[in-house]
């Protein structure tokens, strides 16, 4: 994550060295935008520019963090987000485990086969 916000940092036109960044993005990640407010600021950057880049970041890794919720899990009724538990199986006998999975639809052309045409000279 520290590389993204990194990434954030410069193409808003602050020079901070990557330690200092990657201080700042460790712990809650609700406090990454105020983190790095105060750490751009220490280095006299403008605050009202300082406080709208933060909230254009904040916006930003709050959609990201969506994102990766809904990727990593489901969400319920009440909007928060339930990861998904990976189970780890062991597998002592291939065609015994086989046999637990499901078979899926078979791949069907979008367009059905008689639409196209069979042409004697290739097309180059």
């Amino acid at each position: 994550m520290a590389d993204n916000v990194r990434l954030f940092i410069a193409n808003e036109g602050y020079d901070i060295s990557p330690p200092e960044v990657a201080e700042a993005v460790k712990g809650d990640p609700n406090l990454i935008p105020q983190n790095l407010y105060s750490v751009i600021v220490k280095h006299g950057y403008d605050k009202d520019r300082v406080a709208a880049s933060m909230a254009k970041g904040a916006e930003i890794l709050k959609a990201q963090i969506a994102a990766n919720a809904v990727t990593n899990g489901v969400t319920n009724g009440d909007g928060v987000a339930k990861t998904r538990v990976v189970k780890e199986v062991k597998v002592d006998v291939i065609h015994k485990f086989r046999t637990t999975l499901k078979v899926g639809e078979k791949p069907a052309p979008i367009q059905p086969l008689e639409t196209f045409y069979e042409s004697h000279s290739p097309r180059l």
